[in-house]
């Protein structure tokens, strides 16, 4: 293959990825800049999403992977809202209340990793909708999986995009996100608005993480891991919360992790892609995007 060639591919690969990339982080991002709460358990609830569609099938059959996608996201709604209700919301309006929820989502993390390693068996499982066949455009070769993994997360990204925007919760959560106090005023139910902005961020955590199960047909209770750090500077770049600051800083850097990839080896990944992201930082501190939530600005 010529240099020309693998750059195209790797090109293709990274637009393939930066979208789940950006579905994965742009439900970690709401969370912040609609609660300024740092949910690290964000990474175990992506990793519960694929192990719940993997025990589906397991146990009741196959099914197609458009119904084991909403299975995920589903039940990585609960278990985010689980995470809330648990150990978020106690700790609400008391003192140092940030670094006790940050402390809070850490200890939640590690015991959602470790039930999801009982369940496995502490073993790396086959997904149970590996996707085959592909198409070619313009002399590339472009897999069934790459185009399943772009449509469904930009489905999914769309969806609570379109929630967030042009609904009255969208409308709800936007006014708590501002100021909790004067949305109470005003009819909203702060503590119901977060619990649904949780669940809204752990279905997204879901598609994710059944698409990428699905593609790579694999899943073990580490998968999340490898992907939060990429979902970090995926937010931060994008700017927290902002929809099309996401996108965009998801698919810019999936194609420089996996351009770098292509040309160097893996381990200069992450090396490359945090060094490109302190690079625009130190230019532009807010990201690509700048967030318009009071929260973050704060």
């Amino acid at each position: 293959m010529t240099w020309m060639s693998i750059f195209a591919e790797q090109l293709v690969n990274g637009l393939v990825l930066g979208c789940v990339y950006a579905t994965f982080a742009f439900g970690f991002g709401l969370v912040i800049a609609s609660l300024g709460v740092f949910n690290v358990a964000h990474e175990a609830v992506f990793t519960t999403g694929a192990v719940a569609a993997y025990l589906v099938v397991l146990y009741i059959g196959p099914m197609p992977l458009w119904l084991l996608v909403l299975v995920a996201a589903a039940a990585a709604a609960v278990v985010n809202s689980i995470v809330y209700l648990l150990l978020v919301r106690p700790l609400e309006g008391r003192r140092n209340h940030e670094m006790a929820t940050f402390l809070s989502c850490i200890g939640g993390m590690f015991v959602l990793t470790e039930i999801v390693r009982l369940i496995l068996d502490n073993h790396e499982v086959r997904f149970p909708a590996a996707i085959e066949g592909g198409i070619k455009v313009f002399g590339l070769h472009i897999n069934n999986r790459q185009v399943v993994m772009v449509l469904t997360s930009l489905a999914a990204f769309a969806v609570v995009y379109l929630v967030i925007e042009r609904t009255q919760l969208g409308r709800a959560i936007r006014a708590t996100s501002y100021d909790a106090e004067a949305a109470t005023l005003q009819g909203i139910n702060p503590s119901l608005t977060a619990l649904i902005v949780f669940a809204l961020s752990g279905a997204l955590a879901g598609v994710a993480a059944a698409v990428i199960g699905a593609a790579y047909n694999v899943v073990d209770a580490e998968m999340g891991s490898s992907y939060f750090l990429i979902a970090m500077a995926v937010m931060v770049l994008g700017g927290f919360g902002n929809t099309l600051g996401t996108l965009i800083a998801g698919l810019v850097i999936g194609c420089v992790s996996t351009i770098s990839t292509g040309f160097l080896t893996t381990g200069y990944r992450d090396v490359i892609v945090f060094g490109a992201l302190l690079l625009v930082l130190s230019v532009r501190s807010e990201g690509l995007f700048p967030t318009r939530s009071a929260r973050v600005r704060a």
